[in-house]
């Protein structure tokens, strides 16, 4: 591909080609044996779109979040707003990447039925991505938002989180070629001229090299990246039903108390029941007196002063994890013909009616 011999002709070295796999779509696959501690993907500092670089070209994007900024750098790129010389050095780069993006805007007209979890994420990406565009808006006039939402969604989808200056994220050829698992083990280093990543395990030649992209679940992997791993699941978030049945204005400094404690997150209310979801619920049944020996117990992890309230947590979980098996079977078999996203949708709705039915 251009993008290969674009990298290399700039100082790029890897043992990595680019491939379209059966199963994973475009990936990258080895090119020779591969030994434990082998740098399998070098990119030159010049290569890495930072916010540093975009400030030289797009005065006040100094001021932006991040990723409002590399946003705006593909943007300029595309409208030809910037010096011809630096379009034609990034062109194969742009060439590269995707012409449209399975995201979160493309379920919106066509999915139904979907859970509170992801209409909550779908939410907060998308005021995201608006606030971005008003800020970028600032800095350079943007007459095309949908140019802007495919160059925001390129780089929700593409970018790297590493310690690069004074940045934190940054898009980098080719790495963003290869596919996330879980599982993958790979080390990374940054030099004073290059980001490098190591292979942590031998992988025979021919075979797909894959990164993780960290500790995602499927909702997450769908939201940020567009796609699921199927058996990926390892929770199932409950928040939203402890805070449909404690939403009354007597049950807000309990709130405020697992606030505090960061017990009120999505991963911490979730099932299998965590320690987590069974100690805030005690607290929601416990009277406000006892708020002070509930922390007492939280802190020391000793439930047995607050055991009376056992039955009543019991209770709950049974009848929210029954609830739970209703929403992901919805969610499963609700999805029409036209839903662009039926097939990850479904494979994240299986996934957690099996792992909710595994508990009984």
């Amino acid at each position: 591909m251009d993008i290969e011999i674009w990298f290399k002709g700039q100082g790029g070295t890897t043992c990595l080609s680019v491939h379209e796999f059966q199963d994973t779509g475009r990936g990258m696959k080895a090119t020779r044996s591969i030994s434990k501690g082998d740098v399998v993907l070098e990119i030159p500092r010049n290569l890495l779109v930072t916010r540093a670089l975009v400030e030289r070209y797009a005065p006040g994007a100094s001021q932006l979040p991040e990723q409002c900024a590399l946003a705006l750098f593909l943007y300029l790129l595309k409208t030809d707003a910037l010096p011809p010389q630096l379009r034609s050095f990034w062109s194969s780069y742009l060439g590269s990447l995707p012409s449209n993006f399975d995201s979160f805007l493309s379920v919106l007209p066509t999915c139904t039925h979907l859970p509170t979890e992801a209409t909550t994420g779908i939410g907060k990406q998308l005021n995201t991505m608006n606030e971005h565009f008003d800020l970028a808006n600032r800095v350079h006039e943007l007459p095309d938002p949908a140019l802007w939402q495919w160059c925001w969604l390129a780089v929700n989808s593409r970018c790297i989180f590493a310690s690069i200056g004074r940045d934190t994220m940054a898009l980098a050829p080719l790495l963003d070629m290869i596919n996330h698992h879980p599982q993958a083990s790979t080390r990374v280093e940054l030099t004073g001229s290059s980001f490098r990543v190591l292979a942590t395990e031998a992988l025979v030649e021919g075979t797909q090299f894959f990164f993780s992209y960290g500790p995602h679940s499927n909702w997450d992997l769908w939201l940020e990246y567009g796609f699921v791993v199927p058996g990926n699941t390892s929770h199932v978030s409950a928040a939203h039903l402890v805070r449909s049945t404690f939403s009354a204005p007597q049950f807000g400094a309990k709130w405020a108390l697992l606030g505090q404690l960061g017990l009120d997150t999505p991963l911490a209310l979730s099932f299998p029941p965590t320690y987590a979801l069974r100690m805030a619920l005690t607290l929601f049944f416990l009277p406000s007196s006892q708020d002070d020996a509930w922390t007492k117990a939280y802190q020391s992890g000793d439930e047995r002063p607050l055991s009376d309230e056992t039955s009543f947590v019991d209770q709950w979980i049974a009848r929210a994890q029954a609830l739970l098996v209703r929403q992901a079977q919805s969610v499963n078999g609700r999805q029409g013909p036209d839903c662009c996203c039926a097939h990850a949708l479904q494979a994240i709705a299986m996934d957690e009616i099996e792992l909710l039915l595994s508990q009984n």
